[in-house]
């Protein structure tokens, strides 16, 4: 420790510590279930409701991330011969797979994870950043290979929406995740060119919604390099999809994807 740090008060010295004892005596509120929160860890969520969100499963599609359960045969296509890649049956008639997508629990609509990404993106709960980013970091290394020289890449808002909000939720979760794993934060890659409205409606719609929405801004940062792109809830996979059909066409290598939640169609495996 150098002389400037010694003479640094001791609650910038050990910021850690001096969340803890804070958080002890003046504990955040829950914004999910308006409890009062002891845990440093995941605060400002409680430990109850950190608990209660659901993981997404390791046994998952090799392109879209949909859970594949083990009696649910139709789907155990491998791809290129590589027996750790398993398709579910959608992705297996796919003349061509742009991505590889993987999600950090489920989202559920009566769940906390839904809860808290809406206080979040919707609430404008910037707190929920820590908490949010220590799931997608937990399972990431559980599901995904770290890659070293993987560029992170948060899939970018529409100005005007960006105006409105006044923050990129992905752009927060992508910077915060990039501090937790030696990962490469690019920002300014890949831009957004069209304003679309919110996305709704079946697969066909949603990709009709983002086709040519986005743009790749300055080529050479993605060159030949393999991509990880961040986003907070996937649905059917739409808009990372053509993101990494911009990139791929602009040059980069492989496109991965990654987000907090998974949201998964009613009556799928029943």
């Amino acid at each position: 420790m150098n002389y400037s740090q010694r003479r640094l008060p001791l609650m910038f010295r050990w910021p850690r510590i001096d969340q803890h004892i804070l958080n002890l005596i003046y504990p955040a509120v829950c914004p999910v279930c308006q409890q009062l929160s002891s845990s440093w860890k995941y605060s400002p969520l409680c430990q109850d409701c950190w608990k209660d969100i659901t993981r997404m499963p390791t046994r998952c599609c090799s392109a879209c991330g949909l859970p594949i359960p083990a009696y649910y045969h139709q789907g155990d296509t491998t791809a290129d011969g590589d027996r750790d890649t398993i398709l579910c049956y959608d992705c297996s008639q796919l003349e061509k797979i742009y991505i590889s997508i993987r999600s950090a629990a489920l989202y559920q609509h009566e769940g906390t994870l839904r809860a808290a990404l809406l206080a979040f993106k919707h609430g404008r709960n910037l707190s929920l950043v820590k908490p949010l980013t220590l799931l997608l970091s937990e399972q990431f290394r559980e599901t995904m290979a770290l890659r070293a020289d993987e560029l992170v890449v948060p899939v970018p808002l529409h100005w005007s929406r960006f105006l409105y909000r006044g923050f990129n939720q992905s752009y927060l979760l992508a910077k915060a995740l990039t501090k937790m794993l030696p990962l490469r934060l690019v920002n300014d890659a890949l831009i957004r060119i069209r304003r679309t409205p919110p996305q709704a409606g079946n697969v066909k719609q949603r990709r009709k919604n983002v086709a040519n929405a986005f743009k790749v801004k300055i080529k050479k940062r993605i060159k030949a390099k393999n991509i990880l792109l961040i986003d907070d809830v996937m649905t059917t996979g739409a808009t990372l999809t053509e993101c990494a059909k911009v990139l791929k066409a602009a040059g980069s290598a492989e496109v991965r994807a990654f987000t907090i939640a998974r949201v998964i169609p009613s009556g799928l495996y029943e």
